[in-house]
């Protein structure tokens, strides 16, 4: 998130022709066991529970297992972005932050494991 710049997210695709085009990523709880992070990007893939109906009934038994907030790694990597001018770009920052009293209920359950408890205190 410190080096990268928003870039176009998954709507269109997942959604259809006409969706809505997201400008947006968070940071989230990191749940790879693999990386030694607490905190990790995510970005949100709009896969809701109906998409598939259409073409195969109840497609997804299992949706509310499996958080729809995956982690990323942008490809829009900059030098200088507004979020590394100082560590107080992201910390103390809210709006940088996938925050559990933020998620949509539309969407997975799963969604709360990836949630940030509370923003990091500036520094």
């Amino acid at each position: 998130m410190c080096h990268s710049v928003k870039y176009v997210n998954c709507y269109g695709c997942h959604l259809g022709k006409g969706a809505r085009s997201e400008l947006d990523f968070r940071i989230g709880l990191n749940l790879r066991v693999d990386r030694p992070y607490t905190h990790t990007l995510v970005r949100h893939a709009p896969t809701t529970r109906e998409m598939l109906e259409s073409k195969v009934r109840d497609a997804l038994p299992n949706y509310d297992d499996f958080p729809t907030w995956l982690p990323t790694f942008p490809h829009t990597i900059q030098r200088v972005t507004p979020q590394n001018r100082s560590c107080n770009s992201c910390h103390g920052n809210p709006e940088l932050f996938l925050l559990k009293d933020k998620l949509d209920p539309r969407y997975p359950k799963a969604n709360a494991k990836v949630a940030v408890p509370r923003v990091p205190p500036k520094r």
